[in-house]
Formats: structure tokens, sequence, C-alpha cells
């Protein structure tokens, strides 16, 4: 068994095919399907029908209604621990179907964006409960650590043959193999919204020194329509990668924390930069504050992130109660004119 396991393992490598592990099942089970923790949850029910049904016997009022209707809830319990989780085996409908449905009910669902100093008695502030207190120096500031972000450019393996494939993946080895602070690193590829806004102010640019005619100045409009339509839809995303670097903030002393970070920062981009796979070589690019404002708030509300826009950053740095989007701001400025007009006539 073993000799074809290293053989299945090695046909594997040689194709460049991972194979995911299983979920790893910490159950001890007492006989066959049956876990400890099952007859453990089951027991008090069954003692308990033990008991009511010796009563009933004991009593003389003995009848088999009334023995039936006193086993059934020993009876629901055993059903609902031996049905099983359609895909993961090693979960209970007792798990999937009520304690976690119970657990969703009672969560806390609806967090909101403060600002200024975090409130740790408010349970609605989202700064809290993910432990971000904010953007300082081009990093995300938790409570205990510095985080900075890097976008990293994609290498296509899709038409590389074999032996390119494998000489991709043990350069990318070799740079995992050789970074001092390896465990500091995650990779995170996000769906982001592809932002249009810079092709239509090149393409209202180009348009201003035409001449332009009525069915044109439509057949424009149209087009400018169509183009903010498609930058909120969640049919066209961009996928970007990303490496994140981690630095603990050690005895609270923020200037040290930046200034490590920093110096792995610039080693971290040496090396990307110096990686090249197949004669082509990642583009790395260090988010500022400004992108990691934008990425924050594209990760935690997507269907904003597309409505909104750049006009995140504005929202992010406002200091007012309330805030609002271009297309909402047109809406109420026609609206305040209407009524002037109004009231003027």
């Amino acid at each position: 068994m073993r000799h074809d396991s290293r053989l299945l393992n090695e046909s594997m490598r040689d194709d460049l095919k991972v194979q995911l592990p299983v979920p790893i099942d910490t159950k001890k089970y007492l006989i066959g399907r049956i876990a400890f923790v099952d007859v453990f949850l089951a027991s008090p029910f069954l003692l308990i029908t033990a008991l009511f049904l010796y009563l009933l016997y004991g009593s003389g009022m003995w009848n088999i209604t009334a023995a039936v209707f006193l086993c059934l809830p020993a009876i629901t319990v055993i059903l609902a621990l031996a049905t099983k989780h359609p895909v993961r085996k090693e979960i209970s409908f007792v798990e999937y179907g009520l304690l976690w449905r119970l657990f969703f009910k009672k969560r806390q669902k609806e967090f909101f964006k403060r600002k200024g100093e975090i409130d740790m008695s408010d349970i609605y502030d989202s700064r809290k409960v993910m432990g971000l207190k904010g953007v300082y120096l081009d990093c995300y500031e938790t409570s205990k650590n510095l985080v900075r972000v890097f976008e990293v450019s994609s290498i296509n393996l899709s038409l590389a043959n074999k032996s390119e494939k494998k000489a991709t993946l043990d350069t990318f080895k070799v740079f995992l193999t050789s970074s001092d602070f390896f465990t500091q690193l995650q990779f995170c590829k996000i769906a982001q919204p592809i932002n249009l806004d810079r092709h239509l102010q090149n393409f209202r640019q180009g348009k201003r020194k035409e001449n332009i005619d009525e069915v044109k100045s439509m057949l424009i409009q149209s087009y400018e329509k169509s183009m903010l339509d498609l930058g909120k839809s969640r049919n066209l995303v961009a996928r970007k990668n990303y490496i994140i670097l981690t630095q603990p903030i050690k005895n609270k002393d923020k200037d040290k924390a930046l200034l490590e970070i920093d110096n792995k920062s610039a080693i971290l981009v040496q090396k990307l930069g110096s990686l090249v796979f197949d004669q082509s070589s990642l583009t790395v690019k260090q988010l500022n504050s400004e992108e990691l404002t934008l990425l924050f708030h594209t990760t935690i509300d997507y269907d904003s992130a597309v409505s909104v826009g750049s006009h995140i950053l504005r929202r992010a740095n406002s200091s007012h109660d309330v805030s609002m989007g271009e297309e909402s701001m047109s809406k109420l400025i026609e609206s305040l004119q209407r009524d002037m007009e109004h009231i003027i006539q």
C-alpha cells in the first residue's frame, strides 16, 4: 500500500499535479461510524427515556402509545447524530443543520466603519472586529502587527511545456526557501472590479477636440453609459495577485517595527524582481496608503466598491457624518434645482 501511494505521488509530481488533503477527522470511534462524542450526546436522552419508561411500567400505566411517545426524543437525537453531511461524512446533522444555523442567527451581522479612536465597547465597529486600526505609512496597522501588501504580476503557464513548468516551480521554490521571513508571508488572489475611469477620461478628452453633431453626441452618451454599467457589473472583474508581509509590533515600538518592515520589503521586492520565469520576470508594486484603502473597502464590501469606485478615498478621508456617491449627488442637486424653480415661480 505504501509503495502504491509513493508511486502515485511520484506520478502526480511528474505531471505537476497536487493532491489536496482531505479534512482530518479528529473524532474517536467506538464501533464502526459510532463516535464517542455521539454516544456522549445521546446518553442523557437514553437514560431519561429509560427512567420514564421504568416509572411508567412501575405505576401500572404501561401502554404502547405512551412508550413510543416517550422514546421519540431519543430516537430523534440518534437519527440526527447518525445523519451525516453529504460531503463531510465526519460532520453530523446536529452540527451543520442545527448548531451552525443557531450560531449564524446569533452572530452579529451588521458592522459600520467608524472614524476616530476605537471604542472597545462598540460591537458594531468593523475595525474592532477585524483588529484593523487603519492605514499607517503604506501599511495596515492592526493591534499587534504592521501589514504591507505587494501587487505581483502573473506568469502564464497554460502554454508552457512540462519542463518549463517544472523550471518555473523550482525557481519559486528557491525563492521560498531563501527567504528568512518566509513565515511572515501570505499569498492571495483577490477579484476586484475593473476601473474604467481612466479609459473614460481619455475618451472624453479625445472627443472634446472633435466637432460633434447631435447624432454623435447621443452615441457618445450611450457609450459612456454602457462603460459605466460595465464597470459596475460583477461579470467583469480582474484577479490580482498579492503578497502580504506581516511584521509584529514588539514592546509597542511602532517605529522599530516600521523600520524592520521597510528593510524586509526592500529585500522582498529585490528577490521577486530578480526571478526569471522562461525569459519573463515579475513586476512587483508596493501598495500605497490610497491603494490599501481601496483594497480594504473592496474586500469587505464588493458591491459598494463597484458602485462607488474611486470615491471611496474621498469617503474614507471625509470627516462628515454623511457622504454620497456621484450619482446620488447629481440626483440630489437636480431635485434641489427643481424645488428652487418651483419656489421662484
